[in-house]
């Protein structure tokens, strides 16, 4: 007996991945000039799933002449796979260029240094308070 939730997990997924792909397909047909015709057939289901910008397109009979039109971008999944790994990786080695920030080094070794591993902070040495001032203010004070 196969186990339920196994099944339920990749309908799901294909139901959860279709409803986002749908919402994609209508904003790009929502652009000027752009028309989106989408199908997508699931072989163990046999089930398909078709997407149509505009209810007036008669997209069976031009795929061909589409798809060899000079201008057509043709893809399949290897050479998507290649783009985005490509983009991640370039878009990666920008992230890292940008976040190497010198590191300051202290100048003085008696300056102390509190660091937390959660923040990095620097505090200066607070300077000396001279009580002395304040004690001759307080006796010419009581002698009047």
């Amino acid at each position: 007996m196969t186990n339920n939730k196994a099944i339920k997990r990749p309908n799901r997924q294909v139901t959860r991945r279709l409803d986002g792909l749908a919402s994609k397909l209508l904003q790009y047909g929502e652009l000027d000039g752009i028309e989106v015709v989408f199908v997508a057939r699931n072989t163990k289901r046999d089930e398909t799933y078709s997407y149509l910008s505009s209810r007036g397109i008669n997209w069976v009979g031009r795929i061909e002449k589409m798809r060899s039109h000079p201008k057509a971008k043709n893809d399949f999944p290897e050479q998507v796979r290649e783009r985005l790994g490509k983009l991640a990786k370039s878009t990666r080695g920008v992230q890292n260029k940008k976040s190497k920030k010198p590191r300051a080094v202290a100048s003085e070794p008696e300056e102390t240094t509190l660091v937390s591993p959660t923040c990095m902070a620097s505090f200066p040495a607070f300077p000396e308070f001279n009580s002395t001032i304040l004690r001759r203010k307080l006796k010419d004070d009581t002698e009047i």
